[in-house]
C-alpha cells in the first residue's frame, strides 16, 4: 500500500483528495498548520482512518520527524497561502509558506528518497488571458505575490526534477470546485 504525505489536507481540495484517497485504500498521512483555509472537521467522515500532524511546513524540523516517523512514497503538496487578495495584504507570508515551504519539502523528499512529488499549483501563473484558454507550455506570467510565489514553487519542482531526478509533477488546475 503506497504511504502518502499530504500537505494542506485540511484546506478545501486538499481535504477533498484526503477522502477520497483514504476511500481508495491509501495509508495517508496529513500535515496542515489549520490557517484560515483549514478546518480538520472537512475530514470528520474518514476520522481514525488517517493521521493527523499540525506543523507549518516552514518548520523542517518539525516536518523531518513527521517524514521519520511515517515514511512516505508519495507527497502530494496542497499547502498554501492561497488568496490573492490577502497575497496583497502580506506578500511575505506568501513568499514563506509557498517558496520557503515548498523547498523544504522538497529538500525533505530527496533526503528521504520520496518516489513521487506532486506539486499542486495554479493556472494563476499564466497571468490573464483575454481569449481562448491556456495551454501548459504556455509561459508563466504572474502578476500577484500570490501567483509570484506559485509560479516560484513550479520553478522549485523543476529545479529539483534538473539537478537532482526527483520525481515532481507539477499541477496547474484551474477553478476547482465540488467532489
Amino acid at each position: 500500500m503506497k504511504r502518502l504525505l499530504v500537505t494542506g489536507g485540511a484546506g478545501f481540495i486538499g481535504s477533498a483528495f484526503v477522502r477520497l484517497a483514504v476511500k481508495e485504500g491509501y495509508d495517508v498521512s496529513v500535515v496542515d498548520v489549520l490557517t484560515y483555509a483549514g478546518d480538520i472537521k472537512r475530514l470528520d467522515e474518514i476520522e481514525g482512518r488517517y493521521r493527523f500532524y499540525k506543523v507549518d511546513i516552514i518548520d523542517i524540523i518539525a516536518l523531518d520527524e513527521v517524514f521519520k516517523k511515517e515514511k512516505p512514497k508519495i507527497v502530494v503538496h496542497f499547502a498554501a497561502e492561497s488568496h490573492v487578495d490577502r497575497s496583497i495584504l502580506n506578500p511575505a507570508t506568501f513568499l514563506r509558506t509557498n517558496v520557503e515551504g515548498t523547498l523544504n519539502l522538497l529538500e525533505l523528499s530527496k533526503k528521504h528518497d520520496i518516489q513521487l512529488f506532486m506539486n499542486i499549483s495554479t493556472d494563476e501563473v499564466y497571468g490573464e488571458i483575454i481569449d481562448g484558454k491556456f495551454r501548459e507550455d504556455f509561459p508563466l506570467v504572474p502578476n500577484s505575490p500570490y501567483s509570484v510565489s506559485k509560479a516560484s514553487q513550479d520553478m522549485l519542482g523543476r529545479a529539483y526534477y534538473r539537478t537532482y531526478g526527483l520525481p515532481v509533477i507539477t499541477i496547474r488546475a484551474s477553478n476547482n470546485y465540488g467532489p
